[in-house]
């Protein structure tokens, strides 16, 4: 069995369902057909893999934290610039298994629920990905707490500043 070591992002449309039931589902699949083409750009740039879209969320992987990152904090720039509904994103580094080109794992359900527990226009991080950052200067953060996670035991999760 093959583990490597990865960062996975997970960033989604806030009010997604309100958008298309106010706008219609053809300019809300738009919208977030949209969103995915902008985070697969901007993944590519970073040197990530854009590993599929789920109705308006995505995910990504990344070989380092810190190029998961910047790659959120150019979604959020990108997005607003874009007057997208704000975006919420979750990020986690620990061990994952591909399977069939995706991939498997704790780490990949914990970063999707920290998608889910921050915030319109929030970045947040568990504190794993934020220790893999030390030192690298990249990043100031402010503890948030712990937080209960679906499925998982508590995390104490950090946002990006």
């Amino acid at each position: 069995m093959v583990v490597t070591i990865n960062t996975f992002l997970f960033a989604d449309l806030c009010g997604y369902t309100e958008y298309t039931w106010r706008h219609g589902d053809d300019v809300s699949a738009e919208l977030a057909i949209g969103f995915h083409d902008l985070v697969r750009s901007l993944a590519d740039d970073e040197s990530c893999e854009f590993v599929k879209a789920v109705g308006d969320a995505t995910m990504i992987r990344a070989e380092t934290t810190e190029s998961a990152v910047r790659l959120a904090h150019r979604i959020h720039a990108e997005g607003a610039k874009r007057d997208y509904p704000a975006i919420r994103i979750g990020i986690d580094t620990g061990p994952a298994v591909p399977r069939n080109g995706d991939w498997y794992g704790n780490t990949v359900n914990t970063a999707a629920r920290v998608a889910d527990a921050a915030g319109p226009g929030e970045l947040l991080l568990t504190t794993r990905a934020r220790d893999a950052l030390s030192g690298a200067g990249v990043l100031d953060t402010v503890d948030r707490g712990a937080h209960a996670l679906k499925g998982l035991p508590e995390c104490v999760l950090h946002a990006s500043l």
